[in-house]
């Protein structure tokens, strides 16, 4: 069972398929060896004939037939073994000088295949033969055993056949090691799975530290199942503050209708109860809204209304709608913004979270204050900022003021959610943007950076 689950595997079928492609390189590579190598022997005896052929054509008094004539039946009736074959015909193929068993051929090249006569003094089998018209009448032609090319070429095949069953056992050996790597690779990741399926929802998939696909796709799990981890623990949070922060306008509401079951006894008094009611009601509606649209930002819902959107035009405009509200309180938004700065965005929440971040100011810092807007480029992306020189947010508590229904305790009297902030977080994560609360010195800061 354990081979047939082997077998199946991903790894089995990767170590597979390498090992084919590896046997099918061989192949081919040695077929276009093979190819090779016969063409360049081939080519050898070709200048060979050839340099033989030129060699009888520029000999002294060549240029006579009967001294050309002369020298192939000199050549011919030697009794030394001979590297060639020659024959002299006329045109109309009547033998003149040379091998009578070299067959008369048209001019060019030509192979022949028969044997030659005992005390020929030349290998029989194979001939290749160049034939050319010396003039009108006469035909030369000059031919080389070539047996011997097929003996090499049966050795040649030979050695390739056995490499090719060497390189077959070496890829099949490398194809099981490769599998085995990889089902243990697997193995690891699949062992962490479980672990995390099983509660313990800490648990992540080990680094070997080799930086390899393996590495990279294990950290790439470990960062998804940080991000889970991260929403669930957000949802817990979610839960517990909902808890406790409806809680008690929920009891408002309901104490305030008991009191006008009890008490009232008027219309007015009746009118009274149900417009506070209304309001309660507004408001635990209002939160649910910001909730639900929080929740959506960080499902990535909004991605296709992305477009190329003027940041500086957001910030300007969102300040522009605020300065009535500040001039009411004595407080002031100044701007340094950098014009034409562009990014790829989603333009209604971008203006919904620089119009939190004016708000939030704008509630909680006292008259007299200045809010400042800022916008530039540097060279970790696109900048943004809402400061003011207000009293500020101690150390401890800036990473929490972005956490959903976080309120400080000099807030607590203020109108609002708590959500302002968590909107403008989960704005800017989509954005893929990161968000800081510093010192402002004095005053708080509330930066953007977009990437580059």
């Amino acid at each position: 069972m354990r081979l047939i689950e082997l077998a199946r595997g991903v790894g089995a079928r990767v170590a597979a398929l390498s090992a084919l492609l590896v046997i099918a390189s061989m192949v081919l590579l040695g077929g276009l060896v093979y190819a090779w190598i016969d063409d360049a022997l081939i080519s050898r005896v070709r200048r060979s004939i050839e340099e033989e052929m030129a060699t009888l054509l520029v000999l002294p008094a060549a240029g006579q037939p009967n001294w050309l004539i002369s020298e192939i039946g000199r050549r011919t009736e030697q009794g030394l073994i001979r590297r060639y074959a020659y024959r002299v015909v006329t045109s109309g193929g009547m033998h003149i000088a040379g091998d009578t068993w070299l067959n008369a051929a048209e001019p060019g090249w030509s192979e022949q295949e028969l044997p030659a006569p005992a005390g020929a003094n030349i290998g029989a089998g194979r001939l290749l033969v160049l034939t050319i018209a010396v003039d009108r009448n006469l035909l030369l032609s000059v031919g080389q055993d070539v047996r011997w090319i097929a003996d090499v070429e049966k050795e040649l095949l030979e050695l390739l056949l056995w490499s090719l069953l060497g390189g077959m056992g070496l890829a099949t050996l490398t194809a099981l090691v490769a599998q085995r790597i990889v089902a243990q690779r697997l193995a690891v990741v699949s062992k962490s799975a479980h672990a995390i399926m099983d509660g313990n929802l800490k648990n992540r998939i080990p680094l070997t530290g080799a930086n390899d696909d393996f590495d990279r796709l294990s950290q790439t799990l470990n960062d998804m199942l940080d991000r889970i981890q991260g929403l669930m623990d957000n949802l817990e949070q979610v839960t517990d503050d909902i808890a406790h922060d409806l809680r008690t306008p929920l009891g408002r509401l309901r104490q305030g209708l008991e009191r006008a079951r009890a008490e009232a006894r008027t219309p007015q008094a009746y009118g009274e109860a149900i417009d506070r009611a209304i309001t309660e009601a507004d408001g635990l509606l209002a939160t649910f809204t910001a909730l639900l649209r929080i929740a959506q930002i960080e499902a990535g819902a909004r991605h296709s209304a992305f477009r190329s959107t003027d940041l500086s035009e957001v910030m300007r405009s969102v300040a522009e709608a605020y300065e009535p509200s500040a001039e009411e309180r004595s407080q002031r938004i100044a701007l340094d913004i950098e014009p034409g700065v562009e990014i790829p965005g989603d333009r209604d929440l971008l203006t919904q979270a620089f119009a939190n971040l004016i708000e939030n100011a704008l509630l909680h810092t006292p008259a007299g204050t200045q809010i400042t807007l800022t916008l530039a480029r540097d060279a970790a992306g696109v900048v943004a900022a809402v400061s003011d020189n207000g009293p500020g947010v101690a150390d401890d508590e800036r990473e929490r003021i972005f956490r959903r229904f976080y309120r400080l305790e000099a807030s607590r009297t203020t109108p609002g959610t708590g959500l302002g902030l968590s909107l403008v977080a989960a704005v800017a994560r989509l954005h893929g943007a990161t968000i800081e609360a510093s010192d402002a010195r004095p005053g708080l800061r509330i930066s953007l950076t977009f990437p580059a």
